[in-house]
């Protein structure tokens, strides 16, 4: 599983630069899941929630399921308002939902153990 947090603005420069890395990171630790969290994003032009979008589809066609979390109203809006299609794309209201989307994919369960440390209260 990849984390990739995007904080800032980002423009076409840092959205093709991401993407490049992205799929490279994908390649080299043979990731079967992204999760790509845009809460630290203020605002997306139609650029560059289309090359988001490109990043996902391209990530998938390596074999690995991106997850987009922490989709703010704001962007939301933008999106649906430029009819950016995102059909394909899992999307979760923040990281831990993210995180505990991603090990259901990948087939982890998380379970809370019985025994307590000894000392713990």
């Amino acid at each position: 599983m990849l984390l990739v947090p995007i904080i800032g603005l980002i423009d076409s420069l840092r959205a093709r630069l991401l993407t490049e890395q992205l799929l490279s990171a994908v390649r080299e630790n043979r990731a079967k899941v992204i999760v790509i969290d845009i809460t630290g994003v203020q605002a997306l032009d139609s650029k560059v929630a289309n090359h988001m979008v490109q990043t996902v589809e391209a990530a998938r066609l390596m074999g690995a399921t991106a997850i987009l979390a922490g989709v703010s109203p704001e962007i939301a809006q933008t999106m649906v308002t430029l009819g950016i299609d995102l059909g394909r794309i899992v999307t979760v209201g923040d990281l831990r939902s993210a995180i505990e989307r991603a090990e259901e994919l990948l087939g982890y369960t998380v379970t809370r153990s019985r025994e307590r440390v000894a000392g713990a209260r």
